[in-house]
């Protein structure tokens, strides 16, 4: 499983209006790109289908589902595969206090492979 020091951007901090990137969203996504290069992760295949667990340790007040869109987002930008191709994932919010935030991921190559997972984690 990896894990990087950092919070999630919510929905409302990446866009402003119909779509458009904030700064706030080119800065998250340019410091995970960086967390990714320093990170062994698989090579995936274009079209090839995977799976993802995301563990969120936020604060009470961040949206569990809006964690998962964008950081799949620039994952799967990084991974140079279309988000399309996620199969399935698991998402799991750790309440803390803003200081502690982190996010934790594992990319699975089947559903099979996250389950087994998610029995010993969860």
């Amino acid at each position: 499983m990896f894990e990087i020091e950092m919070q999630p951007l919510s929905i409302n901090q990446a866009y402003a209006g119909k779509r458009y990137k904030t700064a706030d969203y080119k800065q998250y996504e340019k410091k995970l790109m960086g967390y990714f290069k320093t990170l062994d992760l698989p090579k995936i295949l274009q079209k090839e289908k995977f799976c993802v667990y995301y563990e969120w340790s936020i604060t009470n007040r961040v949206d569990n589902s809006n964690c998962v869109k964008l950081f799949e987002d620039i994952l799967c930008k990084y991974l140079q595969v279309n988000d399309r191709d996620v199969l399935a994932f698991y998402s799991r919010k750790k309440v803390v206090k803003k200081v502690d935030s982190n996010i934790k991921f594992a990319i699975f190559a089947s559903e099979y492979d996250l389950i087994q997972f998610l029995q010993k984690e969860v």
